[in-house]
């Protein structure tokens, strides 16, 4: 994927135990995540490479079982999670990450 765009329609279209891979880059626009995977099958968007996406924006999760792998959380990110449950993060790096729900 290489822009939110394509990103949201692929996670709200994928279907349990997808795997979504994220091109390399800097993304500073909100990012809305709605999927609903199951426990013994997430959805996982992982980053292409280890730290090789840098978020700069908001990232709202919303749903059942996502797991975000891989991604550089910059200092003016923002992690929510607006509902679901069940979601996971792995391998990531948060700089001054704020965190809502």
């Amino acid at each position: 994927m290489h822009s939110t765009e394509a990103l949201e329609a692929a996670v709200s279209q994928a279907a349990p135990g997808a795997m979504i891979i994220v091109e390399p880059g800097h993304y500073t626009k909100t990012l809305r995540l709605e999927g609903y995977g199951e426990p013994d099958q997430r959805i996982t968007i992982r980053a292409a490479e280890p730290r090789s996406v840098v978020m700069d924006a908001a990232v709202m999760l919303r749903g059942k079982c996502l797991s975000l792998e891989g991604f550089d959380f910059g200092k003016s990110s923002r992690l929510e999670f607006t509902s679901g449950q069940g979601h996971r993060l792995w391998r990531c790096r948060f700089d001054a990450l704020k965190v809502g729900h």
